[in-house]
């Protein structure tokens, strides 16, 4: 990991589910942290977990990485994401824009393709696009 974060300006780690001994040390070397979390109990403790894992890393390295919270699998009229998305507030991380559940998103791997490419999926594309704007924005923000 240390000659990758040197060679490339930008690097995506996706870290196993838990709070693993990878995920803990991706946190200890990123700048920026995305927390997905799906509306559950479970999810919502995991996310807890994960968000102390997170400070921990700040407080080692007396910074980074900046963390967000990324609700997931989001549906708007359910009892669940609402709740989910109440509860944000009170885990002390800025939430960035939620990615709601779509049959599409579960779907692309089975096709053997990326949501992009599959027809009648233009409101998906529009949402990951605001959300990887926000994203963008703060990486670029870090950087400076």
């Amino acid at each position: 990991m240390p000659q990758i974060i040197t060679d490339y300006d930008l690097v995506v780690a996706d870290g196993p589910a838990g709070l693993s001994e990878v995920t803990r040390s991706l946190f200890l070397v990123s700048d920026l942290a995305l927390l997905p979390c799906n509306p559950s109990g479970l999810d919502l403790e995991a996310v807890r977990d994960a968000i102390r894992a997170v400070r921990q890393a700040q407080k080692i390295r007396n910074g980074p990485p900046r963390a967000f919270l990324v609700p997931n699998r989001i549906e708007p009229n359910q009892l669940l994401s609402r709740e989910l998305l109440d509860a944000a507030g009170s885990l002390g991380l800025p939430q960035l824009p939620a990615i709601r559940k779509r049959a599409a998103l579960a779907d692309c791997y089975g096709q053997g393709t990326v949501v992009w490419r599959m027809p009648g999926t233009a409101d998906i594309k529009e949402e990951f696009s605001k959300f990887f704007t926000q994203v963008r924005h703060y990486e670029k923000e870090i950087a400076h």
